[in-house]
């Protein structure tokens, strides 16, 4: 397979039906965020053009990437509802200790520091995490967010809406 030309592909992880693009170099299918994947756990499509949206990140992507991981992390899958939960809790416990070092910083005081790249690292630790606890109980996270997101709106009189998963539009 090393011989395929470095460019986009339609891409398919095992059973799952939807087809993402992922670009071919260095022997590795790479995802929008850089993860890399060997071939072997993928059905091939045509080459594509790149897509357009750049490095912007699909909760498909990030479903499909946790869970080929995670076959990987543990082949066995031992890890359940609650050690997700507590881990979920965890990163967002890494979170808030990184925003409570950002605040003397930024009040001109004493105390330690931190960065936001640092922050940056960990907000995306807890929404792996929160992605992972989506899986494992069958939510469709990106379909609860837009119903959330919609409902909170609704509920405090505001116009902003997320467009429903299948691309309809918000009423």
């Amino acid at each position: 397979m090393s011989e395929r030309a470095e460019a986009y592909y339609w891409t398919r992880f095992g059973t799952n039906p939807h087809w993402d693009a992922m670009y071919w170099r260095d022997g590795y299918f790479w995802d929008s965020s850089d993860c890399g994947y060997t071939p072997d756990k993928f059905e091939v499509g045509p080459g594509i053009t790149p897509p357009d949206a750049g490095h912007s990140l699909s909760f498909n992507a990030l479903r499909e990437a946790n869970a080929a991981r995670q076959i990987e992390w543990d082949a066995d899958n031992q890890l359940t509802l609650a050690y997700r939960g507590n881990e979920f809790a965890g990163e967002a416990g890494e979170v808030c200790n990184v925003i409570k070092k950002l605040e003397p910083e930024r009040l001109g005081i004493r105390g330690s520091r931190d960065t936001v790249e640092h922050l940056a690292e960990e907000l995306a630790d807890a929404v792996m995490t929160a992605d992972l606890i989506a899986n494992q109980a069958g939510i469709d996270l990106a379909a609860a967010i837009v119903r959330k997101f919609n409902q909170t709106s609704l509920q405090h009189g505001l116009s902003s809406r997320l467009w429903e998963v299948d691309g309809t539009k918000p009423s």
